[in-house]
């Protein structure tokens, strides 16, 4: 395939996106039908066990769209390797990642760049992402450090998260202060020669992580960020409660960064994770409620409470899991 093609292609990848999947779709729809730009939707579904696939099928056929690939898998690839697959059948010279569970309210500067070529071969596009009352929703992070993987791990994370993000007020859109974050990969446009310079998503993530790995790459390339006007609701996570396999990849995706990026020795690594963990499933067994999703001060739906015995086996679970990483 010419990956040079002039245009755009959609990348979305799926899983239980039911309640929003078709909005999601319906949003996208509506910005690039008028824009004058050649555009192809690329969906996978990872192995959903809602009706997502019914969903999508339906949203298609009813608008008739020749420039829409559909992969299904019967089983969980992960969203990493579900990526690279779409990655590899994209036509066009410019790639567009959304998650399911958006809905897009403006695009038009995200067009224009694509549109005119002010898209440059080492930027990375995001816009403005809002939760569903349109209020902000933060859409950097700090590259996972020693500091912050400590705070995680040991509960006061909010408290680290509070201070940075004071002290980042103003600064988001100096290059400086942007050589020191990631964006949500929630939304992020490309070229597909940028995403493939270190060979697409590193596949030894899962799920998290992943798209800083891949920025923090890109930092030595010389890699320009840009956030524009453009508004993007993200509902998080479908609006579901989290999920045992998110909150394992979650923490084992960090763990993985760390490990591949910082010049801390594995075995501290693995001692503060081990360490961490114990401190949290002492805490729950002696009956402390704690913010066990690292999601729940972004997402008001990750606050959710989880059943003590349900919360202490899932964190014996990812602490076996990443221990035998």
């Amino acid at each position: 395939m010419n990956s040079s093609r002039p245009g755009i292609s959609i990348v979305c990848v799926s899983y239980n996106g039911e309640q929003f999947i078709s909005g999601a779709l319906a949003s996208l729809e509506r910005e690039f039908s008028t824009s004058g730009l050649s555009y192809e939707y690329l969906i996978f579904d990872n192995a959903s066990t809602d009706d997502s696939c019914s969903v999508i099928e339906s949203f298609f056929s009813k608008q008739n769209l020749s420039g829409f690939i559909f992969k299904k898998s019967q089983v969980n690839l992960g969203f990493t390797k579900a990526v690279n697959i779409l990655v590899s059948l994209a036509r066009y010279d410019t790639l567009l990642f959304i998650n399911n569970d958006t809905e897009i309210l403006d695009l038009s500067e995200t067009i224009d760049h694509v549109k005119t070529g002010k898209l440059r071969d080492d930027e990375i596009l995001t816009g403005n992402i809002l939760n569903k009352d349109l209020t902000p929703q933060r859409n950097y992070f700090f590259y996972p450090s020693l500091r912050v993987y400590i705070a995680e791990l040991f509960l006061f994370k909010s408290f680290l998260e509070k201070y940075l993000y004071y002290r980042s007020l103003g600064k988001l859109k100096k290059p400086r202060f942007l050589k020191k974050v990631y964006f949500s990969g929630c939304f992020l446009v490309m070229k597909k020669s940028l995403f493939l310079t270190p060979g697409g998503f590193d596949e030894t993530y899962v799920l998290y992580h992943e798209e800083g790995d891949l920025l923090y790459t890109l930092e030595n390339e010389g890699l320009k960020k840009t956030i524009l006007k453009d508004r993007i609701i993200h509902y998080g996570n479908g609006g579901n409660h989290i999920s045992e396999f998110a909150f394992l990849h979650y923490f084992r995706g960090f763990y993985i960064f760390l490990r591949k990026h910082s010049k801390v020795p594995e075995i501290l690594l693995r001692m503060l994770f081990f360490l961490g963990f114990t401190f949290r499933i002492l805490l729950l067994r002696i009956g402390i409620r704690i913010h066990y999703s690292p999601f729940a001060s972004f997402y008001p739906i990750y606050g959710k409470k989880m059943e003590m015995s349900t919360c202490i086996a899932l964190h014996r679970r990812v602490l076996r899991a990443v221990w035998d990483e």
